[in-house]
């Protein structure tokens, strides 16, 4: 899947705070401090997005489920087999080693219901490999 046309990245909202405080869409064109203000107010706009302020009458914020905490799922002796359990997203899956068989951050893991007609509940993104132990990010779909 391609990315959206409506994607915006950070120069993008470096070059809009610009243009709105009057230095212009050119960041390269900012002089002194300009380009440090622009960035606070990025940084700041950016906070808000993520963690949104409290208004009278409405509950604080929001909780987006994609900054939910990662889990680290212990794996292990090497070149052993068994079932992962964890009580933050799902509630088994069969696993063999996959440090010692190379797994990366490039791969990902799919985690299925077991038994007859087995479906995938969610994908994951792997964060980070250490010996006996893998991180994973929240389910993220390939592209």
């Amino acid at each position: 899947m391609s990315e959206s046309s409506l994607s915006l990245g950070w120069t993008d909202f470096k070059s809009e705070v610009g243009f709105f405080l009057g230095y212009g869409r050119t960041i390269a064109s900012f002089i002194g401090d300009q380009e440090a203000e622009v960035e606070l107010i990025v940084h700041a706009g950016i906070r808000r997005v993520y963690f949104p302020p409290a208004f009278p009458g409405i509950e604080p914020g929001y909780e987006w489920s994609w900054l939910r905490p990662t889990t680290t799922l212990n794996l292990g002796a090497a070149g052993s087999d068994g079932v992962i359990s964890s009580t933050t997203s799902f509630d088994s899956a069969t696993f063999s080693d996959w440090v010692t068989q190379g797994i990366t951050t490039d791969d990902y893991l799919d985690i299925t219901t077991i038994g007859a007609g087995s479906t995938t509940i969610a994908e994951y993104s792997i964060a980070s490999v250490a010996s006996g132990a893998i991180t994973l990010d929240n389910p993220s779909t390939r592209t």
